[in-house]
């Protein structure tokens, strides 16, 4: 193990010379540490690591001052070398049973999506239920009899996966002080204007669930985020655990121009996604000459640029010069966050009303019906979704939050609600089911709405059987935690084959005959979502100015000519 010539033997020896001891001292070192590793029993490492704590008289170092707890810390870093060179130290060990680590790793990433709060006992009492169910198949081929979560296995757990547990607050505030921690936001957000501050967070999206179905594997993780008087909804962010989805593919998509700012992660969220977007955030807001405030949940998810997480590994965190972050304290409810008020809520409603009536309009057009939508159509539908909620009823949220006492001089109208907002998109998602669906009775139709659109309220525990379910009809226990894509599943017998991509000249043909369409038209104006409208003479120019970027694209302008 520690033959000369060795890397461990080498790499020992300048260690040792680095010091400041003298030759016979680094010599006497050296020869110490050897016979150490030349024990029996897994290499010596077990007696090394119960001599690394022994403390040597400082006479064993003649030309240097050492105390005794700078002594304990010159044993560690030999011992390291030595030992650790040449055999696993404890927390560089792999996974010894990755297919139930992947499971495990899975459930508290959901677990955290839903807000729920788990300690060391709920991932060890979540543990067994996996191993008993992956005991039960007949791929699986880890042994789980002789394993035993202790603590040391779930400590070095939590290092390999970067799994950092939110404490639990037990001292929560009194609601009698929750006034006066309104206040207090208050004063720090007035010094902004309205349209300065925003609000932040993440949520879990099932992309195409519908009455009376089985769970889809398609779900994303949306970032929403909104100033307070709803002028500026933020661009949406979208993180899926597909990188190139099916439809992706086949259409040709450049990510790059989705309506959405689409990443990929095998985790829901990751902190360099969140640097990424206040990097991005304060640039544009110095760009526009504005100082902004922005109010977010006190979570790992979102840890301060100043104090990045030991295990970051990322780009340098931004330094923000025209953003103020404020952080929610963690003995405070949620519900002062305006986003939980019922933005969130309302959202959520928008898309799955969106995403049946698009349905229901494919029904209406071909005559034929579609079990779910596609990845690229559903991305649409949550872009869509996120810009028709009203201003008035983000304004609304904001008010119910309470941290913004000069808002609550603004008169919100009883349509504007959030409660009334998303009973409209229930009523009108529920005539489009029974377009699509007309033996879905009532109960079915109200269970569908609930799992997601209800406003906020406690999130549930994960059912960790369902995700190992899912995982192996995907092909886990064929090609492994690494070689699937969980939410890759749109290759339905019932999903219609895309069509070609259309060439440039056809692209200028099809545009030019919206112009005509449109110039036909005996209205003035033309509705669009939010209650709006736009003349029917704006939409002309604007196809009119595609048209000219389409013409420059397959004839690019020569320099000098405009």
């Amino acid at each position: 193990m520690f033959a000369e010539g060795s890397k461990s033997y080498h790499e020992a020896w300048r260690v040792c010379g680095a010091s400041r001891l003298s030759e016979e001292t680094r010599r006497e070192a050296f020869a110490y540490f050897k016979y150490l590793g030349s024990l029996e029993g897994m290499g010596g490492k077990g007696e090394a690591w119960t001599t690394r704590r022994c403390v040597v008289s400082p006479d064993f170092y003649p030309d240097r001052k050492i105390n005794s707890s700078d002594n304990i810390g010159w044993f560690d870093y030999l011992v390291d070398i030595l030992v650790g060179t040449d055999a696993n130290k404890v927390k560089g060990r792999s996974a010894m049973f990755p297919l139930f680590e992947y499971f495990l790793v899975s459930w508290i990433d959901a677990a955290a999506a839903e807000h729920v709060y788990i300690n060391d006992d709920a991932i060890r009492e979540q543990g067994k239920i996996i191993q008993k169910r992956l005991t039960e198949l007949p791929g699986c081929k880890e042994n789980y009899e002789s394993f035993d979560m202790s603590s040391g296995w779930l400590q070095g757990f939590k290092q390999r996966h970067n799994v950092v547990l939110k404490k639990k607050n037990k001292d929560l505030v009194d609601p009698a002080e929750i006034p006066g921690h309104q206040m207090g936001m208050t004063m720090q957000l007035e010094k902004f204007a309205p349209r300065d501050r925003f609000n932040c967070s993440d949520l879990r999206l099932e992309l195409t669930r519908l009455p009376e179905t089985v769970p889809d594997r398609r779900r994303v993780t949306v970032f929403l985020c909104v100033n307070a008087d709803g002028s500026e909804k933020r661009r949406v962010l979208v993180v899926n655990r597909v990188a190139t989805p099916l439809s992706f593919s086949q259409e040709k998509v450049n990510p790059a121009n989705l309506p959405v700012i689409y990443r990929y992660s095998q985790r829901p969220w990751y902190t360099g996604l969140w640097y990424d977007f206040l990097r991005t955030f304060d640039t544009e807001i110095r760009a526009e000459k504005r100082h902004a405030v922005l109010l977010c949940q006190t979570s790992p998810s979102y840890p301060p640029p100043t104090q990045p997480p030991h295990f970051y590994k990322g780009p340098p965190p931004p330094v923000l010069t025209n953003i103020t972050l404020i952080f929610l304290p963690s003995n405070l409810p949620m519900s002062l966050q305006p986003l939980d008020q019922g933005i969130i809520a309302c959202f959520k409603a928008t898309y799955r009303r969106m995403y049946v009536q698009a349905l229901a309009l494919h029904r209406t057009l071909t005559g034929a019906d579609r079990s779910k939508l596609t990845h690229l159509e559903c991305i649409g539908i949550i872009a869509s979704a996120w810009q028709a909620i009203p201003p008035r009823t983000i304004l609304r949220c904001w008010q119910a939050s309470g941290i913004c006492q000069d808002l609550m001089r603004e008169e919100v109208a009883e349509e504007f609600k959030p409660e009334r907002y998303i009973h409209a998109q229930e009523s009108w998602c529920g005539r489009c089911v029974r377009q699509i669906m007309p033996h879905t009775h009532g109960e079915a139709f109200r269970l569908f709405w609930q799992l997601d659109e209800s406003l906020p309220s406690e999130g549930t525990v994960p059912d960790a059987v369902r995700l190992i379910d899912e995982a192996v009809a995907a092909g886990v226990l064929e090609h492994g935690p690494d070689g699937i894509n969980l939410n890759d599943v749109e290759t339905g017998a019932g999903d219609p084959m895309p069509e070609e991509i259309i060439s440039n000249q056809t692209a200028i043909k099809y545009l030019s005959q919206v112009n005509r369409y449109l110039r036909s038209l005996p209205e003035t104006e033309l509705r669009v979502p939010q209650g709006r409208s736009i003349p029917t003479r704006g939409a002309i120019e604007h196809h009119s100015r595609i048209i000219s970027g389409v013409f420059q694209y397959v004839i690019p302008l020569t320099p000098g000519c405009d």
